[in-house]
């Protein structure tokens, strides 16, 4: 039998965990659909010579928006989610997603420079 939890604490944004977690997702959504625009035509159009040069543009605009917006959220609703649910139950009955979840962090700060770069030169 495993060994009662702890009392909780107060957590800023833990009520609105569940919304905020939500509109976490839509974004990157929105984001992994933009950037993959963003690549395909990369490969295809620009290898051919011919890349409408505002398309890309508006796809690294709205690349690096819904990436800040994912990004910014996620920071919201970290301290939610480290107590509520990677301390409850992740790091006890799943350590490999715990790992999994600081390698993609990891890629995700390898990806500021880049969609910095990317923003600034659009």
């Amino acid at each position: 039998m495993p060994a009662p939890l702890p009392a909780l604490p107060d957590l800023l944004f833990a009520d609105a965990a569940r919304p905020l977690l939500v509109v976490h997702a839509l974004s990157a959504i929105v984001l992994l659909g933009s950037s993959l625009h963003l690549a395909v035509l990369g490969a295809l159009l620009l290898l051919r010579g011919r890349c409408p040069a505002k398309l890309v543009r508006v796809h690294v605009r709205v690349s690096s928006i819904a990436f800040a917006t994912t990004f910014a959220l996620g920071l919201v609703m970290y301290p939610a989610f480290r107590v509520l649910v990677r301390g409850v139950v992740l790091d006890r009955e799943a350590p490999w997603a715990s790992n999994a979840f600081d390698f993609k962090e990891a890629l995700v700060l390898v990806a500021v420079p880049v969609v910095a770069a990317l923003f600034v030169g659009a």
